[in-house]
């Protein structure tokens, strides 16, 4: 993988896919090689009927749970999975774009989070994690920049009222 991650094509590639978890062993990331495969056979159909997931039940440690979506293991929670946002009406072909984003996403790993321990109840749930993969990362980040351009806006009112007044 180059040193630097092209966060355009990993943007283009998470309108279409989407990953849990962090991919920290070598059975997780099995599961996205299977991916890669699954996309370079058929990118048309590839994850269409469920996503390849990974579940944790009691002291048994990972095991593969591969589902249909909506659906879930009978025992145990899924810990890992991959698969794609399914929109009925557009139905995109998954190509290179999402196959460089599984592979930077295998080669990433996951980071620890500062935040998980802060305490903030407040905070969305991606940030009560305790740890990142580096989708979440790139989804962190665009939700910084939403609320920033959101606080923005307040801001920007704020000072147009204010000028309105001192007007007035």
């Amino acid at each position: 993988m180059d040193k630097k991650i092209d966060l355009v094509r990993i943007g283009l590639a998470l309108e279409n896919i989407h990953c849990e978890g962090i991919p920290s062993n070598s059975g997780r990331t099995k599961i996205i090689e299977e991916a890669i495969e699954l996309i370079q056979k058929n990118g048309e159909t590839a994850l269409m009927d469920g996503f390849l997931g990974m579940k944790n039940y009691a002291h048994f440690g990972d095991q593969r749970c591969d589902c249909d979506y909506g659906m879930g293991p009978k025992h145990g929670s899924v810990v890992f999975s991959v698969g794609r946002y399914r929109d009925i009406e557009s139905n995109p072909v998954l190509g290179e774009n999402e196959i460089y984003a599984l592979v930077c996403l295998r080669d990433f790993g996951g980071v620890e989070n500062p935040l998980s321990e802060s305490g903030d109840h407040d905070a969305e749930w991606f940030l009560r994690r305790e740890r990142f993969n580096l989708f979440d990362l790139i989804n962190v980040s665009d939700y910084f920049d939403r609320k920033k351009k959101k606080i923005d806006e307040i801001l920007l009112e704020i000072k147009e009222e204010t000028e309105e007044v001192v007007r007035v």
